[in-house]
Formats: structure tokens, C-alpha cells, sequence
């Protein structure tokens, strides 16, 4: 029997292409004499910053290792690729280094890798290239002794995908089609067709209503209303060749010479409602984003109420305040447009509130860890150099207190925690300090696989210093590891350093990690390791307004006696109804103002017969004026913080000094996130420095509160100034951060 053929049909042929499309950043990198760079091993040159992404918010730096960046790689040059910053979870790119031969325009030594890169990953070749052969003149790499290096970064934007199939037949001649936007270009230069004309200037366009209507909510807007001549409209505001140019995006999306009328094509954009047109400028603008432009684009943006690109723009800001501030455009929008100010603080705050909560995300999804603070369990001890003398005690805002602070930290199911390059775990917050309702607060960052590879067989540890009131900390660190069921410290790590708030100091190569698990006997007992914080510090403050007390030396009191007395006195102060009888002395030794103030009656007192010179005192209360007339006499007043502002204000117009120090830190006192707005205004009006600077820095760290306060939304009301003040100081501790944010100790 036979078995019938199977008949199989053939299928005409199909291909596909998947095509990627990349955007390529190049970078090169100019060092001069290079020979006689002083770096020793594991010391960097940082390059400038350079950028990618269409607003230039993804910040790049190249970091070089003269000398290697271990002891192992000291004959080689190290060099990695930094992603500085970025609002992307993740970056996939190619990367390839070169060095450039300029006497031949020719790339020699090339080494290339693919990877994803976060903010803060470093990649990059720990023996990118020998010395020996760098410095080798017969190879030609340091023409006149300079060093190029050369980046090139390939990042994937998206990929197209196209497919047709072969159906054996000969194909017919392709006939070109024509675009619908062809024939809309056709149309509008058509004037025959047209039934509205658009008058500007001296110029007259003819359009097509319902092309108009469909693409403009105002023109749809305009039509729909009864006009007396439905068929001319007429535009003021505009230039003829944007109009122009608006037309023909109407017809065909396509805006003739947008980037040198980019900001007169986004005011059309605003006036007509045109989303694309919109679009499209917002694109423009964002490519010429720079620390000098950002300020000046943020302006444009707001007054064309361009949202998006506003938002944009102001994400750059953010993250590179410390630049932007120092550029002409921020002075100008500074002089002019104070409102942006306030929303450029609000961003920070909301970029704040983000960070914390991707922080709580990340905390969240920690190992179980239990802390224990041996400072909770008993008082917490601390010495405060205080010189005590009878008489007349100066009291200044830089007193210096000495704490000391132990902590430790107990990390639970240790030997299960992850032990990755880079991979963190962070202790609990504690807090510190002698002030109860200031403390400066802290945490521990422990790496158990290393920060990176360089030192993935050690653990790092770093301490933080999350918050404080101060302006800084002078800090004497000690970390080390404790052994189970002892005191005894293994591994300690020392070291003196200047914190201010955000910083973290600590060590790279701690601890080795085959010291650790070698002995888990000695440091893993209950798989548990207890690492021990301890440090003293010294921190510069206000001295407690309840510490100052009447003087008590006889001559004081006497001086005091003789006031309330009106004995031998030799004027009269007016203040309101109420007279004082003082002496002019006592007045004039004390206080510039009150010297010039009797220097001037006595002139005017020339042959007149008045029994005593009389120095008429405005604006200030009765009591206000006996206090301070008190604090004149005495070094000393009572009663400060029933009335601390107006006494600080009558301080700072008779030039009292010490009593305005005395009252700013009654003030810093009782600074609280209600009422630091307040006290902002005050230390400006009274010229507090100190006390203002103090302040700023406060509510700095606290800003996401302080500006749900009244007093904040008082303070952008009416001193749009300390706006300013305010976003220069969060400049100046972001660039703090940027240079000693986290201070490297080998």
C-alpha cells in the first residue's frame, strides 16, 4: 500500500530589522604636565563635569589615578567613569577609554565595557595603562608633556523594528506618496482656498478657519464668536515672521528656524494655546540648559507658563545649586523675579521630602538590625568650659562645650546579610548633644562587602552626621569592633575632623572580612556584631539666657542704687510719659549712641537754662528703655524673656553689644521650626549676624517644616531678601557637601 505525498504549501519569505538608535556623548580630557603630578597611590584627579540627556541632567566625571589606586596597581594609571547624577533608576551604556596621540590625531590603548550605571557607580580599569609606557617618549602619548584622555559613552535611546515579506513576484515601481502635510503646506500657501486673513503688522496671511480651529483652542474660541468681520483677525503682540512661522507648525508641524526664535515661538505657543509648538521650544530650551542659562530659562519658562519645561528646568537647579547661584542669570532673576525664589525653595523641599522617603524605602527593606545607645540607659555626661568671675561676665555666642558620646550598635543574623560591592546597611538614628530639644543626630553606615570592588575583602564603616543646629562640629572619632561577651576592642580606627551637617567620615578598608568570619567565635557569637562609636566633640553655642544673674560686685550695686535714686544725676531720658534720671558718664561710656546723642544736645544747650540736658528716646516702650538702662548700668537684666525682641532691637540702635548677644542666644534658645521664620526677620532687622547665619542653617535643615509654618508664608510675603539669603546658604552646603561630604581616611 501505498503512502500519498503530504502536499506542503511554501509561504512567501519574511525578513525583519531591529535597528537600536544611540546617543553618543564624547569627552576629552586635557592634563598639562603631567610628569610632575604630585599625586601619591590611591590620591585622584577629578575631571570637570560633563552631561548627557536632553536637559543635561545626567552628570559625568572622569576620575584618574596617577599612581594606581591600590598599592598592587602603583606602576599603572587607574581610571574610572563616574555617573555623578541622575533622575534615571538606570543608565545602560557603553563606555570606551582612549588616550589621543596628538601628534598624529590617532586613539591608541583602547579598552571599552558594557554596563549599567546609578548615581554613584564607578567603573572603570584599576591598570588602564602603564607608566613606563605613558612616559615613554618613543611612543609619542605626552606631546609637550600633556596627557589626553579620551571618553566616548554610547547610551541606548530606543529601537525600531521594521519587517516585509518576499512573495516571489516581481515588485511594481514604487509611485512616491504624498504626505497629508504636503498638501496642508500646499493649501496654506494656496490663497484661493483660504477664508480668514491674519493681520500683522503690515502683513496679511491668508489661513483656513477650520485648519486654525482644529489645531488652536483660541482661534476655535475666536471663530465661534460673533465678530464684525469674521474673515480678518487681527495680532498686536506678535512679530510677522513668528506668526509666520506659528502657521506653518499649525499646517505642518514643522516651525521654520525654531532655534534662533525659540522664546518668541514659545510666547505664540503660550497666546494660542499650541501644545506642540510648546513642546517643541521646550526641547530647544532644554539642550542649551547650563549653569549660566538655567536661571534665565526658569524665568521664560514661568512667564510663557510652560509647566513642563519649568519643571525640567527647575530639576536642573536642584542639582547644581551651588553653580546656578553664582551665574548672572540668578543675580538678574534675583533683582527681578523674587516669587521664583520661594518656588525654587519649595522644590528643595520637595526634592527633600523624595529623598527621605526613598531612604525609608530603603531602610524598610534593611535586615532586622537592634541598636542599643548605652547614653540612653544613664545620663549622658559632658563638660562645658565656663570661666566664673565676680563682676561684669561677658557673655559671648562662641562658649565652647566638650561633649563625650559613646554608642554601640548591635547587627543581628550578621552572616545572612547581603555582601555585595556597594551594598549598605544603616543603624538607627541617635541623637546627641546637651540641649534636649537640639540634639545633633547621627547614624552608622557599615558596607559588609566593601563600598566597591577596590575593597570588596574589607568592611567599610562610615559615621554620619544627619543633622545638627550647628554651623560645624569639631570631632575626635573613634570606631572598632567589640568581642562578644567582653569590652575588649578589636580593630580601632581613629581620627580628628571638622563635621557639618550631611558628612560622613569614615574608612574604606576597616576591618579585613577574613578577620572577622575567621573568628566568628570571638566577633560573631549569636551570629550578632557589635561595633562601638565613640567620640568627642566640641560645638559652639549661646550660653542659656537662665545662666545670666545680676552682677553682684558693691560698686554695681552702688552705680544701680544711685539710677533708681536719681542721685547726682546729670540728664533726663524721655521715653514716652516716662522720664529716667540718669548720668551722662555712665550713658557715654556705655553706648556710641547715647555718647552722640549727648555730644549734639549739649551743643544745642549752649546758654540755655534748662537745669539738665534732656534725651528724648521714640519708639521704645518704658519698661523696654528701664531694662536696657538696667543692662547699662549693671551688665546684667532681669526679666529677658518677657520682652528678648524689643530688647535686642533697643540693643542694636544704642550699639549695646553685649546685650544683643545676650538676647540672640535667648533667641537661638528657643528657635523652633514655628517660630525660625520670625526669628530670621528679627536677626536681620537687629543685625544679628551670628544669630541669623544660625538660623538660616536651622531652618535649612528643618525646611520642610518651617515653611508649613505661618511665619514662613509671612516671610515670603514681605522679605522676599532672606529668600535670597536662604537658597545662597542651601548653595554653599550643597558645595560643602560636594567637596568634604564624605571624607576618605586611610
Amino acid at each position: 500500500m501505498s503512502v500519498p505525498e503530504t502536499a506542503v504549501s511554501s509561504s512567501p519569505k519574511q525578513w525583519g530589522c531591529s535597528k537600536m538608535n544611540v546617543a553618543r556623548i564624547t569627552y576629552d580630557w586635557t592634563i598639562t604636565e603631567f610628569s610632575l603630578r604630585p599625586e601619591d597611590v590611591r590620591q585622584k584627579v577629578i575631571s570637570p563635569a560633563f552631561y548627557s540627556g536632553s536637559a543635561k541632567i545626567d552628570e559625568w566625571r572622569l576620575e584618574l589615578y596617577p599612581r594606581g589606586d591600590d598599592d598592587g596597581n602603583k606602576d599603572h594609571l587607574s581610571l574610572f567613569l563616574k555617573l555623578m547624577a541622575t533622575e534615571k533608576p538606570e543608565i545602560p551604556l557603553q563606555c570606551k577609554f582612549s588616550i589621543l596621540k596628538t601628534s598624529t590625531n590617532t586613539k591608541t590603548n583602547m579598552k571599552k565595557f558594557f554596563r549599567k550605571y546609578q548615581a554613584g557607580t564607578v567603573l572603570g580599569y584599576p591598570c588602564f595603562i602603564a607608566r613606563t609606557h605613558l612616559l615613554d617618549k618613543a611612543q609619542g602619548l605626552l606631546t609637550d608633556d600633556t596627557l589626553v584622555i579620551c571618553c566616548e559613552i554610547d547610551i541606548p535611546t530606543d529601537t525600531i523594528t521594521t519587517s516585509w515579506v518576499d512573495d516571489g513576484r516581481k515588485q511594481p515601481k514604487q509611485i512616491p506618496k504624498r504626505r497629508l502635510v504636503d498638501d496642508l503646506q500646499v493649501l496654506l500657501d494656496n490663497s484661493n482656498l483660504s477664508d480668514v486673513k491674519i493681520i500683522v503688522e503690515d502683513n496679511k496671511f491668508n489661513a483656513h478657519k477650520l485648519i486654525l480651529a482644529s489645531r488652536s483652542p483660541v482661534f476655535d474660541a475666536m471663530f465661534k464668536q460673533s465678530m464684525e468681520d469674521e474673515s480678518l483677525v487681527q495680532i498686536d503682540d506678535l512679530r510677522a515672521d513668528v506668526v509666520k512661522g506659528m502657521l506653518q507648525f499649525i499646517y505642518t508641524d514643522e516651525a521654520p528656524d525654531l532655534e534662533n526664535m525659540v522664546e518668541e515661538y514659545l510666547g505664540a505657543a503660550e497666546k494660542f494655546q499650541l501644545g506642540g509648538l510648546k513642546g517643541k521650544c521646550g526641547e530647544v530650551i532644554l539642550e542649551r540648559v547650563n549653569d549660566e542659562t538655567a536661571a534665565g530659562f526658569l524665568v521664560v519658562a514661568d512667564h510663557f507658563k510652560a509647566e513642563e519645561l519649568k519643571a525640567k528646568v527647575m530639576s536642573y537647579i536642584m542639582s547644581h545649586l551651588p553653580r546656578v547661584v553664582r551665574s548672572e542669570g540668578y543675580k538678574e532673576l534675583e533683582k527681578k523675579h523674587p516669587v521664583l525664589l520661594g518656588e525654587i525653595i519649595r522644590a528643595q523641599v520637595t526634592l527633600m521630602e523624595q529623598k527621605a522617603m526613598a531612604s525609608d524605602a530603603n531602610c524598610n527593606q534593611s535586615p532586622t538590625m537592634r541598636a542599643r545607645n548605652p547614653a540612653l540607659e544613664s545620663p549622658v555626661s559632658f563638660e562645658t568650659s565656663r570661666t566664673t568671675k565676680r563682676g561684669i561676665r561677658r557673655i559671648s555666642m562662641s562658649d565652647v562645650k566638650r561633649l563625650r558620646e559613646t554608642w554601640e550598635w548591635t547587627i543581628q543574623d550578621f552572616q545572612n546579610l547581603p555582601e555585595g560591592s556597594g551594598e549598605s546597611i544603616q543603624s538607627g538614628v541617635f541623637a546627641t548633644g546637651a540641649d534636649r530639644d537640639n540634639k545633633d543626630k547621627w547614624y552608622l553606615d557599615l558596607y559588609p562587602g566593601g563600598r566597591d570592588k577596590d575593597c570588596s575583602d574589607y568592611f567599610s564603616l562610615y559615621l554620619m552626621l544627619k543633622s545638627t543646629k550647628h554651623p560645624e562640629l569639631q570631632v575626635h572619632l573613634q570606631l572598632s569592633i567589640v568581642k562578644a561577651g567582653t569590652k575588649e576592642k578589636f580593630g580601632v580606627k581613629e581620627a580628628h575632623r571638622k563635621f557639618v551637617s550631611g558628612m560622613s567620615v569614615g574608612w574604606r578598608h576597616f576591618i579585613k572580612r577574613k578577620e572577622i568570619f575567621s573568628n566568628v567565635q570571638d566577633f560573631l557569637a549569636n551570629n550578632e556584631l557589635r561595633i562601638s562609636c565613640e567620640f568627642n566633640y566640641e560645638i559652639k553655642s549661646g550660653e542659656r539666657s537662665s545662666d545670666l544673674v545680676v552682677n553682684d560686685l558693691p560698686v554695681v550695686k552702688d552705680l544701680w542704687l544711685c539710677f533708681e535714686q536719681s542721685k547726682f544725676s546729670d540728664c533726663a531720658i524721655i521715653v514716652g510719659k516716662k522720664t529716667f534720671h540718669s548720668h551722662k558718664m555712665i550713658l557715654a561710656a556705655r553706648s556710641p549712641t547715647f555718647c552722640r546723642m549727648i555730644e549734639e544736645t549739649c551743643q544745642e544747650r549752649k546758654g540755655a537754662t534748662e537745669s539738665l540736658p534732656r534725651l528724648h528716646v521714640e519708639d521704645m516702650k518704658p519698661e523696654v528703655a528701664r531694662r536696657m538702662l538696667q543692662f547699662i548700668y549693671t551688665g546684667s537684666v532681669e526679666n529677658l524673656e518677657a520682652m528678648t525682641e524689643e530688647l535686642m532691637a533697643a540693643a542694636d540702635r544704642f550699639r549695646l553689644v553685649e546685650l544683643k548677644d545676650i538676647c540672640a542666644a535667648a533667641l537661638l534658645e528657643k528657635l523652633s521650626v514655628k517660630n525660625a521664620a520670625d526669628t530670621l526677620v528679627k536677626a536681620d532687622k537687629c543685625h544679628a549676624k551670628e544669630l541669623k547665619a544660625q538660623v538660616i542653617s536651622f531652618i535649612n535643615e528643618h525646611l520642610g517644616e518651617v515653611v508649613e509654618s505661618s511665619g514662613y508664608k509671612r516671610l515670603e510675603q514681605n522679605h522676599l531678601e532672606l529668600l535670597r539669603d536662604l537658597l545662597r546658604a542651601q548653595a554653599a552646603g550643597v558645595k560643602a557637601k560636594e567637596t568634604e561630604g564624605s571624607a576618605e581616611l586611610e
